[in-house]
């Protein structure tokens, strides 16, 4: 890798430790339409490929699309009325982005939670030291699809080999090599250990400091 000009971080699982506050306004969703509610450690298992699906999951039986639809309006609803319950950055990560963005790294965070939440969360935790955020929208495939991280690479003229993908999970590390880009993976949040035995990523970190290792020895 050469001097690493970005770094692209996954949201929820990554920065953010917010499976208490999906999980709560995901029950309250489910039992308005009297489907059982779920502990909410389970919602690691759910998470991951954005909202709608998360619900589906949560809901373990076919539905029809208008059900889903609307149950998914109506989390997005609710969830960005109080997006900051329950929620918080893992211990260091708004230090550790600071301090890239301070030392000239462009910081981004490419979701599958929703655009305008994603944005909201990002400016509350994280200000102005994440340079760009790329959510969940309709016009753009989610991950794993490179699309989000491509679409930055472009806009900032920044090439492949100088950026480092930072996630949680086995959609991050696809996202990572569908994009050509190396990938730490943070054990904290919804990783599966056992697809990272067989898909082991190029950097495993328990911590920010880790991660900060890797980054400004890279940087």
């Amino acid at each position: 890798m050469n001097r690493l000009k970005a770094v692209f971080f996954d949201m929820d699982g990554t920065l953010v430790d917010s499976v208490g506050a999906i999980g709560t306004v995901c029950n309250r969703i489910l039992e308005k339409y009297g489907f059982p509610p779920h502990e909410l450690s389970e919602y690691k298992r759910f998470v991951g490929r954005g909202i709608r699906q998360a619900i589906q999951n949560a809901v373990g039986c076919p539905v029809e699309d208008s059900l889903l639809n609307r149950m998914t309006d109506d989390f997005l609803e609710e969830y960005e009325k109080d997006p900051f319950s329950q929620t918080a950055a893992y211990p260091g990560m708004r230090e550790l982005v600071s301090r890239t963005a301070d030392a000239g790294i462009l910081c981004f965070i490419v979701t599958n939670k929703a655009q305008p939440i994603a944005q909201i969360i990002s400016d509350g935790l994280f200000g102005s030291s994440v340079a760009a955020v790329v959510g969940f929208r309709e016009s753009l495939p989610p991950k794993p699809a490179p699309d989000g991280v491509l679409s930055l690479l472009n806009r900032f003229g920044i090439s492949p080999d100088e950026a480092l993908f930072v996630g949680d999970s086995g959609i991050d590390w696809q996202t990572a090599r569908n994009s050509s880009l190396p990938v730490a993976i943070m054990t904290w949040g919804y990783a599966d250990e056992e697809f990272f035995r067989k898909n082991p990523p190029d950097f495993l970190c328990e911590s920010a400091a880790d991660l900060e290792k890797i980054i400004f020895t890279k940087g």
